[in-house]
């Protein structure tokens, strides 16, 4: 509608509601239905009404001009969506209304759009539909499509919990209790696959019974964190630990027969080790990189993704770490005086005369 036909628009609205109301303001109805009924007969009584100034009435061009522009309905029911602006986590899923989806990989920390609609999630980016998934009212669990995973992890989808506990089993009650350890013992048990693929693989290279052996070591001596090692040149029983009980050890027998199996059992030093990391990349003037270890020793959820992630996700940061510090440093530099002015905060009101074209094509730099 223009603008100069609005206050036609509501003189015909006031037509309408005068000849209603005038009309029933004396009856009285029971029910909404019966009120409908009568205001339907009075509406097509006024259409039905001849103008005085113009030939013809309401009805007669209602048909002759607007029902032939008129279009068919759409297909579907016009669906209320709420659009949540929101980042893509290192486990490449966005948290809406409490649940987790899942969204493709290649766009962790990057910024998105959920659209929600009351059956439906829909994830866009650059203005285009990424992902859809169904509307979940579950909190703080995950929709996950397989498509959106990183090659790493979605070869771990042919592994269940049950399979490698039938593994473990295989082996013996010792290896049984790890799996079920590493898989007990994480927010999620997907994220104790890589360990258990681990021993997997030591059971390739020395064997079922060393490996039982070392498991049930391990089992006596109580291990908090368990690094499993395919690479160690001696077969020997490597173990760093303070002797305390564990519930998940029983009485299984004390043995020396390892296969790699490297155990650090005190989490004090599990923490030096990291603070000795950090400070070297500090040293090393890498600040980005040692900014983002520790966000990803902070979070469970990046445990489940693979080295090259995760060492990926940390030389970005130092990237856009650097990019940021430069900018800053230009910044101050050039003595700006407003330094936090940007081009979409220009006000282009018409009283200021500017013309908003001129303006996009400065800020593209392309009038040099």
């Amino acid at each position: 509608m223009l603008t100069y036909e609005k206050a036609k628009a509501e003189v015909a609205v006031q037509v309408v509601q005068r000849w209603v109301l005038a009309r029933l303001r004396n009856h009285r109805f029971f029910s909404l239905a019966e009120l409908n009924r009568a205001i339907a007969g009075l509406i097509a009584d006024l259409n039905q009404r001849p103008f005085k100034k113009l030939q013809g009435n309401r009805r007669e061009w209602f048909e002759r001009l607007d029902q032939p522009a008129l279009r068919p309905l759409p297909a579907q029911r016009y669906e209320i969506a709420t659009f949540v602006r929101c980042v893509v986590n290192i486990d490449y899923h966005v948290e809406v209304d409490h649940h987790y989806y899942s969204a493709p990989h290649s766009l962790v920390r990057q910024p998105v759009y959920a659209r929600l609609t009351r059956f439906g999630v829909e994830i866009l980016h650059g203005g285009k539909r990424v992902a859809a998934h169904a509307r979940s009212h579950l909190r703080n669990k995950h929709t996950t499509l397989p498509e959106h995973m990183p090659v790493a992890h979605r070869a771990h989808l042919e592994w269940t919990p049950g399979r490698l506990l039938n593994w473990g089993a295989s082996i013996g009650p010792g290896a049984e209790a790890i799996v079920r350890h590493l898989l007990t013992n994480r927010p999620h048990p997907e994220m104790g696959y890589r360990a258990c693929l681990g021993l997997l693989a030591l059971a390739r290279k020395y064997g079922r019974e060393r490996l039982e052996a070392a498991c049930q070591r391990a089992l006596v001596v109580g291990p908090l964190h368990v690094a499993l090692s395919s690479r160690s040149s001696s077969p020997d029983w490597t173990a760093r630990h303070r002797c305390r009980s564990n519930s998940l050890s029983g009485n299984l027998p004390n043995t020396r027969t390892c296969a790699g199996l490297t155990i650090i059992t005190d989490p004090k030093e599990v923490t030096m080790l990291m603070q000795q990391t950090l400070s070297q990349l500090r040293n090393l003037k890498l600040d980005g990189m040692a900014r983002a270890f520790e966000e990803q020793a902070a979070l469970t959820a990046s445990t489940s993704l693979s080295f090259e992630d995760r060492f990926g996700m940390v030389v970005e940061r130092e990237l856009a770490w650097r990019d940021t510090r430069r900018l800053e440093r230009l910044m101050k530099a050039a003595r700006l005086k407003n330094p936090q002015a940007c081009i979409e905060d220009i006000d282009v009101r018409q009283s200021r005369g500017l013309d908003q074209r001129v303006v996009a094509t400065l800020a593209s730099c392309d009038w040099c």
